[in-house]
C-alpha cells in the first residue's frame, strides 16, 4: 500500500523543482526584453554613425494607421487607458500592432521604459499598468 506521506513528499519536492524552473524562466524573460531593447538602441547608434543623422529611424515614429499625430508612446498610453488594468507585454504589442503599429518589440518595450516617466508602471514581469489604474490591482 502506497504510504500518503511518501506521495505527498515526491509532490512537494516536484513543486519545489517547478518553482525553480519558473523563476529562472520568469529572470531570463525579464533579461530577453532588456536584451532586446539594448539591441535596437545599439542599432539606432549605429545608423546614425553610418548615415550621420541624428534623427531617429522612421521605425520610432511610427503612427497607428488611423491617426498620424500620434506617437507610439501615445498609442501605448492610450492602450493602457482603454485596458483600465494592468497589460502583458505580448497583450500591448499585439494590440498595437493590431491598431497599425508597425514598429517591433523592441522598440514598444523601450518606449514603455522611458514612459515611466509619463506615468506608466512595471507591476511585474513584464506587465505595465498607468499609475492611476494600479490601485485596482
Amino acid at each position: 500500500m502506497i504510504d500518503n506521506n511518501d506521495v505527498i513528499e515526491a509532490i512537494d519536492a516536484k513543486i519545489a523543482t517547478v518553482q525553480e524552473e519558473v523563476l529562472k524562466l520568469r529572470k531570463a524573460t525579464e533579461q530577453l526584453s532588456i536584451l532586446e531593447t539594448q539591441l535596437a538602441l545599439l542599432k539606432r547608434t549605429r545608423g546614425i554613425f553610418l548615415n550621420g543623422n541624428s534623427e531617429r529611424p522612421a521605425t520610432h515614429s511610427l503612427v497607428l494607421g488611423a491617426n498620424a499625430d500620434q506617437s507610439v508612446g501615445d498609442s501605448l498610453i492610450q492602450i493602457l487607458k482603454e485596458a483600465g488594468g494592468p497589460m502583458t507585454l505580448d497583450d500591448i504589442f499585439h494590440r498595437f500592432r493590431d491598431r497599425g503599429g508597425e514598429s517591433n518589440r523592441a522598440t514598444v518595450t523601450s518606449t514603455l521604459v522611458r514612459l515611466m516617466q509619463r506615468g506608466v508602471r512595471r507591476v511585474g514581469v513584464g506587465t505595465y499598468t498607468l499609475q492611476e489604474q494600479k490601485k485596482d490591482l
